[in-house]
């Protein structure tokens, strides 16, 4: 956790389209390592899905995306998304892997 709290400053001012790259290296890691990953993950009957997850969740960060929702004759309110910073993340045994993901 201090490391992941570490590295946000620097993560926080990548673009989008490097967070991406840097997603779909992990995917492109998974995918060149799956042999050594199916063999451990399959103790945890963990499904190696995750390396498709980190590959859309690559391109989508390369793409600036904003939603607008407009009351109407009031306001038009839109969402801009920013990564929130480290997270923690509780899963079951049999996922873990993949929802880390």
């Amino acid at each position: 956790m201090v490391a992941a709290e570490a590295a946000l400053p620097a993560r926080r001012v990548l673009l989008g389209e490097e967070r991406g790259r840097l997603l779909v290296k992990i995917a492109g890691l998974i995918d060149a390592n799956s042999e050594r990953l199916v063999r451990a993950e399959s103790q945890n009957n963990d499904e190696l899905l995750a390396a498709a997850n980190f590959h859309f969740f690559g391109t989508a960060a390369a793409y600036f995306v904003v939603e607008a929702h407009v009351r109407e004759g009031v306001a038009l309110n839109y969402t801009v998304r920013h990564p929130m910073g480290v997270v923690a993340c509780i899963s079951p045994c049999n996922l873990s892997l993949y929802l880390f993901s």
